[in-house]
């Protein structure tokens, strides 16, 4: 939700109920987190270890559904937010690293990889984040929708993008 309140887009923000956050407070919390942390572990770069998931208020936790319920429709926007978010992040930690979202720039690749790092001459890490849900509406704002977070819905997600990937590279 850090990357979406601090560079979401407007028509984002306007379906937040906290629709901001200072750039510092959001760039705190992408580097605490696990993601965050693997991606400079792959660059080889010295950091320490994921202190564990913090307790997540019911703001945030309706903010998020709202985010899903846009995700279902168009999921680019949550994708630029969190990519602008970590490319802050590594203009900190690691500047030399150039992160791409939602273009295909891999070298003899037709993939188009959510969000792009390159590590190194031709090394990438390829981030596909998926925006699934757990159903769960919101009173008078957001129906009650199917479970996307099950394990068969997140399997066959995972699989389909492997998938690409392989295909993609011929492996």
């Amino acid at each position: 939700m850090a990357a979406v309140r601090a560079f979401g887009d407007s028509t984002l923000k306007g379906k937040l109920k906290q629709p901001s956050i200072n750039l510092e407070a959001a760039k705190t919390a992408m580097k605490a987190s696990r993601i965050y942390k693997a991606i400079l572990r792959e660059a080889e770069i010295e950091t320490s270890p994921f202190a564990g998931s913090r307790r997540i208020g019911q703001e945030t936790i309706d903010d998020f559904i709202r985010m899903q319920a846009v995700a279902s429709k168009d999921d680019k926007p949550l994708n630029k937010a969190l990519a602008a978010l970590i490319a802050n992040c590594l203009a900190d930690d690691a500047p030399a690293l150039k992160v791409v979202t939602e273009r295909r720039s891999i070298p003899g690749s037709g993939l188009q990889p959510d969000i792009q790092i390159e590590l190194r001459d031709g090394e990438y890490i390829c981030i596909e984040p998926t925006w699934r849900n757990s159903g769960k509406g919101l009173d008078s704002e957001i129906k009650e929708a199917q479970n996307t977070l099950s394990e068969a819905h997140v399997k066959k997600y995972m699989l389909d993008k492997a998938t690409q990937y392989v295909k993609d590279f011929g492996l």
